[in-house]
C-alpha cells in the first residue's frame, strides 16, 4: 500500500503568484509525488490538512505515514496548523520525529518555531544573498522551470522520505554503508550554503550518515556540549570556510564556524579522526573578524596533526574527502584477518611524466595483478587541482614508484623533494618506500644518478623480476 503523506500549511502559502500558474504548495506536492513514485514504484497517496479552520483531521490523521509541515511565518501564526501538528503527534503509534519532514518555504527564527519541530532539521527552500542579506523564497518557474536549488530540495526530500517508509520493511537504510561510516558537516555561514548541501548530498548517497541531524543550540554551552557529543560518534569533520565572520552564540566570544573548529581540533587528541578545513579558491573577504580567523587557522600548527586546510574548488575537496575515508577504512581493517574480512591493499603511488601516461600501463598491471592498489597522478584540471590530488595521494600511499622516462633530472628531483615534503602535506604514516624505474629513452644522467635516500631498481628485461625486491619490501611493511 503506497504510503500516506500529509501536507500541513497555511492558505496563503499556497496562491498563484501569476496566471496559470500552479501555487507553491501544490507545485511541490505534484513535484514530490512525482519523484517518490519513481523511488517507491507507485505513487504516495499525497493530501492537503483540511481547508477550514473548523475542520479536524479526525481519524485520517492515524494512517499517515508522514507529516511535512511548510513552516512560514503564516505557518507559525496559525493555531490550526499547530493544532494538527499537536494531533499528528498524537496520534503516532511509533516517535513522530522521524515521520515529521519540516519544510521552511521562508525563513522563521528557531525560537518561533512550534516545539515538536525545533529539534528537526529543515529542507530550507529560500536562499540568502551573501552581499545584501536579502532573502528570496526558490521558486520552481525560474528560469524556466530549472531553478537548481528548489529541485536539489525536492530531492533531498524525497529521498529521505523514501528511506523513512523503507526502514520498517527492510530494517535498515536502503543505502546504508557496511559500518555505517559517520561524519561531521561543520554548519557555516549563507554564502556557503548551497556547497555545504552539495557536499552532505553526495556523502548520504554514498551512504555516510551526516551530523548534526538537528539544529544546533543558540547558547554557547548547550551548543558546546551538543557537538561534543556528535563529533564524539565520528572519525571525520568537514569545515567550510566563507567570505562572511558568521553568527556568534550567546555567551561565546567566537564565531560558530570557529567554535566547531576548535572543537574539531579537541576531539582529534583523542586519535582516530581527521579534519578537513576548506575554503573556496580565491576566497576574499571584507569581514575583519574573518579576516583574522582565517589567518590563524593558515598559521596554527595543529593543522598538521590529523587535518589539512584547502583552497581549492569543490570538486577536489570532494575527492579529498573520499581518499580521506577510504584511509580511515584501511586503518580499522585487519589484514590477514578470518576468512570474509575486508582485507586493505597496499597502495602504491605510480609517478610519471605526462608523455610517459601510456608506457607505465605494464607496470601498473603488473602491481594491479599481485594485489595492489594503484594511484596514478592526474594530468587534467588547473594547476591547483593537480597540485591537491599529489598532495592527497602522497598522504594515502604506502609506497611511491617513480617512473623516470621523458622527465629530465632536475623533474626527478623535484618528485624526490614531494615525496621527502608529504609529512608537511598531512601523511602522518612515516615517509613511504620509493623506488625508481629507468625506462626509455637512455641518457646520461640515467646512467649516473645515484641516491641513497631511494631504490634505484635492477635494469632486468623480466619487469617482474625487477620488481620482485621492492614488492617484497611493500608487502613488509603495507601497514605502515
Amino acid at each position: 500500500m503506497p504510503p500516506q503523506i500529509l501536507f500541513s500549511y497555511a492558505h496563503p502559502d499556497d496562491q498563484a503568484l501569476a496566471e496559470g500558474r500552479r501555487g507553491w504548495v501544490s507545485h511541490l506536492e505534484d513535484a514530490l509525488r512525482f519523484r517518490l513514485g519513481q523511488l517507491l514504484g507507485e505513487e504516495p497517496t499525497i493530501w492537503d490538512a483540511p481547508r477550514s479552520s473548523n475542520d479536524s483531521p479526525g481519524e485520517g490523521l492515524s494512517a499517515t505515514r508522514v507529516l511535512i509541515p511548510i513552516l512560514s511565518p503564516q505557518y507559525v501564526g496559525s493555531e490550526r496548523c499547530t493544532s494538527e501538528l499537536r494531533e499528528f503527534v498524537g496520534a503516532c503509534q511509533d516517535p513522530a520525529a522521524g515521520r515529521i519532514f519540516k519544510v521552511v518555504k521562508s525563513p522563521v527564527p528557531q525560537e518561533q518555531h512550534p516545539a515538536m519541530l525545533r529539534e528537526i532539521l529543515g529542507y530550507e527552500f529560500f536562499a540568502i544573498d551573501p552581499e545584501t542579506g536579502e532573502t528570496r523564497e526558490l521558486d520552481p518557474y525560474a528560469g524556466g522551470g530549472v531553478d537548481r536549488r528548489y529541485w536539489a530540495q525536492v530531492e533531498d526530500l524525497a529521498c529521505d522520505i523514501f528511506q523513512a517508509v523503507e526502514r520498517p520493511a527492510s530494517g535498515t537504510l536502503p543505502a546504508a554503508r557496511a559500518g555505517g561510516e559517520t561524519i561531521y558537516l561543520a554548519e557555516t555561514t549563507p554564502d556557503l550554503r548551497e556547497e555545504r548541501e552539495l557536499i552532505r548530498r553526495e556523502l548520504r548517497q554514498r551512504g555516510y550518515r551526516v551530523l548534526p541531524e538537528r539544529p544546533l543550540p543558540s547558547a554557547a554551552d548547550e551548543l558546546e556540549a551538543r557537538v561534543r557529543e556528535d563529533l564524539a560518534r565520528c572519525e571525520l569533520s568537514i569545515h567550510p570556510i566563507g567570505r562572511s565572520y558568521g553568527e556568534v552564540p550567546e555567551g561565546a566570544v567566537e564565531s560558530l564556524v570557529a567554535l566547531q573548529n576548535e572543537l574539531a581540533i579537541e576531539r582529534g587528541t583523542e586519535g582516530g579522526f581527521s579534519r578537513l578545513i576548506w575554503m573556496p579558491r580565491g576566497l576574499k573577504t571584507a569581514d575583519e573578524r574573518q579576516r583574522q580567523l582565517i589567518d590563524r587557522l593558515y598559521r596554527d600548527s595543529r593543522i598538521e596533526v590529523g587535518s589539512d586546510l584547502l583552497e581549492t574548488s569543490l570538486e577536489p575537496l570532494k575527492g579529498t574527502i573520499f581518499a580521506t575515508l577510504a584511509a580511515a577504512r584501511g586503518r580499522h581493517r585487519e589484514p590477514g584477518g578470518p576468512a570474509g574480512s575486508e582485507q586493505e591493499l597496499p597502495r602504491v603511488f605510480l609517478v610519471c611524466d605526462q608523455r610517459d601516461a601510456a608506457a607505465i600501463e605494464p607496470l601498473r598491471s603488473h602491481l594491479a595483478s599481485r594485489g595492489f592498489e594503484v594511484f596514478l597522478p592526474r594530468f587534467e584540471g588547473d594547476e591547483g587541482e593537480v597540485r591537491l590530488d599529489l598532495e592527497s595521494k602522497l598522504c594515502l600511499c604506502d609506497a611511491v614508484l617513480i617512473w623516470w622516462g621523458a622527465g629530465s633530472e632536475r623533474w626527478l628531483d623535484g618528485k624526490l623533494l614531494e615525496v621527502r615534503k608529504s609529512p608537511g602535506f598531512g601523511r602522518t604514516k612515516p615517509l613511504p618506500p620509493t623506488a625508481i624505474y629507468r625506462a626509455e629513452p637512455v641518457t646520461p644522467e640515467k646512467s649516473t644518478f645515484a641516491s641513497t635516500a631511494v631504490e634505484m631498481l635492477p635494469a632486468e628485461p623480466d619487469l617482474a623480476a625487477c620488481l620482485e625486491p621492492f614488492i617484497a619490501r611493500i608487502e613488509g611493511r603495507s601497514d605502515g
